[in-house]
């Protein structure tokens, strides 16, 4: 791009699309100081502007660009070489402007599908319809002005349904019938008007109420019904339409369909009872707080949702097919597989399994949950309270306050006379007390694990050093030999750089753990043909791969443990709670396994290793601060080191205890990760 323009939205769709996120600090201040002139050199013959804008979208936008080139009467201009542009897209592996609209600005509306579209012209006197393109100017009469062939002010659309129409306003005439052109489509209308034929229906034709129209309540199933030749279905322009519509008597869509679901192996839902309670609350206060709530706020007390949501239950299900079908005639009928379904005479919420795998699809879990709240289907609505309650379950606690400032809701209840919503959250989860952290204890634990990490790095030192003197004690005259000997050695000290720990002495007095008895009948992944048998794999050399050896680890250790402690699980005496088994919930520990009879708490976090012994054990700055934390003589901190993994039949396991005192004896080799 040249000078300036467009480079505000390239760099959105740019940071968006490629993987980025543009992060609104409501505290930030920026600054603008302008020039009396520009200091640039501007071709006459070159629109900058026009230029970068069309280079823009040439890039990012894909087959949406024509919805801006019509805007400029596709007067592209000379707007240069994209090519390489595209390429480092390609390159980058860049999400389509499809998914930019999709995921990240989904309330944005497209021109609707339109006749023609273009300039109003005389061509006798090259004069065309002009009008200001800012919403504020809407109602303002319309000029003649000379036709510039570069769309803006001068730019229209004919709609399928006779509408002359810019975004969301419409050309009209409100003079008399007397005063208009015979051959204007306006006498059209006043013929269809006196005929009662005045409802325009979705698949643009006029119906009476004789043709028994019904009201296009919710979108996802107009669509499925739309073509059928004898259902005229019309849309709920605004509140007052609706009104009129409730006068004339128009029954709506969803009340005349009757819908049957059928659903394959049904499981509890707690995790997405557990993944909402936290979150409705907040969702309470947001639409009271909006205004673009009330009517829907006020339905809701209407039909109590307090008690509607204390009783809901939620089902996780592997198959979900609706079938609707008109009560009028049963032969009408839509077959369609679903993700999610809401049956309000149950008062059951069924999700699909997949959207329960990924934390990316809660998205849709809270955009499907977010229509119970609305009384009829507006887009708009479900789509603001959706996006609000994936904010706020990605927000962190301490920022409520803030995000609530942002999001513009008031955290506290002002009325009496309003019954607070809340989910009853089942979850096993055992809530995590706040750390009371002795400052001096973390400062002298990270001492010892510094000097540990000095006295290591020390000895590798000296090593080297040695192996340096060995070789060259016994290095020999020829000099091949000298060729042959110093790659070898240049060999050798390149693979003492990458010495493991391992080759120092063990200072761990733990034991390995029998485990075999508790292994048997282990269901996981076995990756030895992975870490042994491939030699090229790059297993463990990335984050990708860390982390998806860091996952069998832990899988592992739920295996081991519920195998451990099978009987007294049965017997409703130990709980164990895989807190990442979902998602990684970033706690400084893994499992929590409690004994239900003394109240004994142990806090696990697992450490896997590809290696055979290796001693060091890393460790994170969150966990030695929450091991110092634990004063309380029922709960305990523990390391379960996992060795060999990704190979089942070789697996070894060292738990780790009193981490505290070991480290402060020097009994424990650990690593800090910064």
């Amino acid at each position: 791009m040249d000078i300036w323009g467009g480079e505000n939205l390239e760099l959105s769709f740019r940071i968006w699309m490629c993987g980025g996120t543009l992060v609104i600090s409501p505290c930030s201040h920026v600054g603008h100081i302008f020039r009396k002139r520009s200091p640039y050199k501007w071709l006459d013959e070159v629109n900058v502007v026009l230029k970068n804008s069309v280079r823009l979208a040439e890039v990012w936008l894909d087959e949406y660009k024509k919805y801006y080139y019509q805007r400029i009467n596709y007067n592209l201009g000379n707007y240069g070489d994209v090519t390489s542009r595209k390429l480092l897209r390609e390159k980058l592996q860049c999400k389509s402007f499809k998914w930019y609209l999709t995921e990240i600005y989904p309330e944005l509306s497209l021109p609707e599908d339109t006749k023609t579209l273009g300039e109003i012209r005389n061509f006798d006197a090259d004069f065309c319809v002009d009008a200001n393109t800012d919403p504020k100017h809407f109602n303002e009469p319309v000029i003649s002005y000379p036709c510039h062939n570069e769309g803006g002010n001068q730019f229209f659309m004919l709609t399928k349904i006779g509408e002359i129409r810019r975004d969301h306003g419409c050309l009209e005439y409100s003079g008399g019938i007397a005063d208009i052109n015979k051959d204007d489509k306006v006498l059209v209308l006043s013929y269809k008007l006196s005929h009662k034929s005045i409802f325009p229906t979705k698949d643009y034709r006029w119906v009476s109420l004789d043709d028994n129209p019904l009201i296009c309540d919710n979108n996802d199933i107009a669509q499925l019904f739309i073509h059928i030749k004898n259902i005229s279905l019309i849309d709920i322009l605004s509140s007052d339409v609706l009104i009129f519509f409730n006068m004339c008597d128009i029954k709506s869509l969803s009340s005349s369909i009757t819908i049957e679901h059928i659903i394959k192996n049904p499981s509890n839902g707690i995790f997405i009872q557990n993944l909402l309670s936290s979150l409705i609350p907040y969702v309470q206060l947001f639409m009271k707080s909006r205004t673009e709530f009330f009517d829907a706020y006020q339905w809701t007390k209407s039909i109590n949702m307090s008690s509607l949501l204390m009783n809901i239950q939620f089902i996780i299900v592997d198959y979900l097919q609706l079938i609707y079908r008109f009560k009028s005639d049963s032969s009408i009928c839509i077959i369609q597989e679903e993700k999610f379904y809401y049956d309000k005479n149950s008062i059951i919420f069924y999700i699909h399994h997949e959207w329960t795998k990924q934390s990316k699809y809660y998205r849709n879990i809270f955009h499907s949950f977010a229509r119970i709240f609305i009384p009829y289907h507006n887009d708009d609505l479900i789509c603001s309270l959706g996006n609000f309650m994936n904010l706020l379950y990605n927000e962190e606690e301490n920022n409520l306050e803030i995000f609530a400032k942002y999001q513009h809701f008031d955290l506290d209840f002002k009325d009496l006379n309003d019954i607070p919503w809340h989910i009853p959250s089942t979850s096993k989860q055992i809530k995590s007390i706040e750390p009371n952290i002795d400052e001096n204890k973390v400062r002298m634990l990270l001492e010892n694990v510094a000097q540990n990490q000095e006295q290591y790095n020390a000895y590798k030192q000296k090593k080297r050093q040695e192996l340096k003197q060995h070789l060259s004690e016994t290095s020999t005259i020829s000099t091949n030999l000298s060729i042959e000997h110093q790659n070898s050695s240049d060999d050798l000290i390149s693979r003492f750089d990458n010495i493991r720990s391992g080759a120092l002495s063990a200072i761990i007095d733990t034991p390995y753990e029998t485990i075999e008895q508790h292994t048997k009948h282990v269901n996981i992944e076995d990756l030895t043909h992975q870490v042994l048998d491939n030699r090229n794999s790059t297993i463990g050399s990335d984050q990708e791969s860390l982390e998806k050896v860091g996952r069998w680890g832990e899988q592992w250790v739920n295996e081991y443990l519920r195998a451990k402690y099978h009987d007294k699980i049965q017997l409703n005496e130990i709980e164990i709670v895989w807190l990442n088994e979902k998602l990684e919930q970033g706690k400084p520990y893994d499992f929590i396994l409690k004994n239900l009879k003394t109240n004994i708490i142990t806090y696990i976090e697992v450490k896997s290793t590809l290696s055979n012994n290796r001693q060091l054990i890393p460790i994170t700055y969150n966990e030695l601060q929450y091991c110092c934390s634990l004063s309380d003589i029922n709960q305990h901190f523990q390391i379960y080191r996992i060795y060999n993994t990704g190979q089942v039949k070789k697996v070894k396991l060292r738990i780790v205890e009193n981490v505290e005192e070991k480290l402060r004896k020097h009994d424990l080799e650990l690593f800090l990760l910064i």
